[in-house]
């Protein structure tokens, strides 16, 4: 699909790394640099177990150059500081921060004013602003940082930060319907939806194509196989996936991706009974390319997500990815996940869950068949091309006023 933008320069500022389980921002990036130039930025700390690259060693994946932001940048600590410490701290972090990183793509770059757009997925990124000599401003809204649960305290600090970098975008993209609802009354002509899509050709071939294996490290699990893929952190509910298995000890629970659980909730009786469940089988990250044959191998997926903080504002990928694996799913009631109930299993208990599992054992063709078509509408394809036409259209306002301007 050809885009609207094109032969241009962005810098992209990452709060996860690249090498990172694939979000919306790899999705997208790795999109737009099929015809534009995109440098990704990492964060200068994670908790990814993938080596992460360095201006020393600059990676190139399909016209993508993956940067580290420098390893001088302070981190926040808000979780372990008082409030008002925390809360003068964090505006002055931001903006070292951005100074910081300002300075240290002038190298990468080969020259310090070579950005034609500066899109970033944090609010502290809004302070690099005019020091690039960019011609756009994106912000995409990823998440709720101002709701995270160790972030309480502080609140008020981060959404005062999170309106400045709304105010300083010339474009926002959200991606779920509830950030766009809590942003569109404010900035009405800037603010657009960009929901998560879905790779609809490399999830669909689940169903596409016979040959595909089963991995080894799943195949000899008893059945059924309720799988989860992603981070095991913040927004998963061990207590609920405890339950689950407890009641249904004859399935297999797997769970395929990084684990963060011991960072969140370690010490505590439920990490320790999740970890010594037997037919709970924790599996380690695998290449976004190698998800679709765990997903084959998968009777149903289970995405039994915490729906309080900052999670009730997320539109889950792993909904579109599953549909379009024409897999049945169950799903605790997210509000991006109740808006697709015709197509989703919800359920919210443990005792609600297992019926409804034991349900989508019985998936009928036509929900499946639904499922598919809804996932296909939501292709990233299509999703980029849409983000792409914004940014083109404005990029070409801004360039024809200023040579009137001349």
């Amino acid at each position: 699909m050809t885009l609207a933008l094109h032969g241009e320069t962005i810098l992209c500022v990452s709060p996860t790394p690249w090498a990172s389980i694939w979000r919306n921002r790899q999705q997208i990036m790795s999109r737009l640099a099929r015809q534009n130039t995109v440098f990704f930025v990492d964060p200068p700390r994670s908790s990814s177990s993938y080596p992460q690259p360095n201006f020393s060693e600059v990676s190139t994946n399909n016209n993508v150059e993956v940067l580290k932001a420098p390893f001088y940048s302070l981190p926040y600590g808000s979780r372990f500081l008082p409030k008002p410490v925390a809360g003068a701290l964090v505006p002055a972090i931001d903006r070292w921060n951005a100074v910081a990183l300002a300075a240290t793509l002038r190298w990468p770059l080969r020259q310090p004013k070579s950005i034609d757009i500066l899109w970033f997925y944090e609010p502290w990124a809004s302070h690099l602003k005019g020091k690039l000599g960019e011609s756009v401003v994106c912000y995409h809204v990823h998440d709720e940082v101002s709701e995270f649960t160790f972030n309480r305290h502080i609140a008020r600090v981060l959404w005062d930060q999170e309106l400045r970098a709304l105010g300083q975008a010339d474009l926002i993209f959200c991606s779920s319907e509830e950030q766009y609802r809590r942003r569109q009354p404010q900035f009405p002509e800037k603010t657009h939806l960009a929901l998560n899509g879905v790779d609809f050709e490399l999830y669909s071939s689940v169903w596409r194509d016979p040959s595909l294996p089963i991995p080894e490290d799943v195949r000899d699990l008893p059945r059924p196989i309720f799988g989860f893929y992603g981070e095991l952190g913040l927004t998963f509910d061990p207590d609920l996936l405890l339950g689950v298995a407890q009641s249904w000890p004859e399935a297999s629970f797997v769970l395929l991706g990084p684990d963060n659980l011991d960072r969140q909730y370690g010490g505590t009786p439920v990490l320790k009974g999740l970890r010594r469940q037997p037919n709970i089988h924790f599996r380690r990250q695998r290449p976004v390319s190698e998800l679709p044959a765990y997903l084959k191998s998968f009777d149903a997926i289970f995405l039994p997500y915490r729906t309080d903080g900052h999670a009730r504002y997320s539109q889950p990928l792993k909904m579109y990815e599953g549909l379009a694996a024409g897999k049945p799913i169950v799903a605790t009631p997210l509000l991006a996940i109740q808006r697709h109930e015709s197509l989703v299993y919800v359920a919210a208990t443990s005792d609600e869950c297992v019926r409804r599992l034991q349900e989508a054992l019985q998936h009928p063709t036509d929900r499946r068949d639904k499922g598919i078509a809804l996932a296909r509408e939501n292709d990233w394809e299509h999703r980029v091309a849409q983000i792409a036409q914004l940014v083109a259209d404005l990029l070409a306002k801004r360039r024809v006023a200023a040579q009137d301007r001349r």
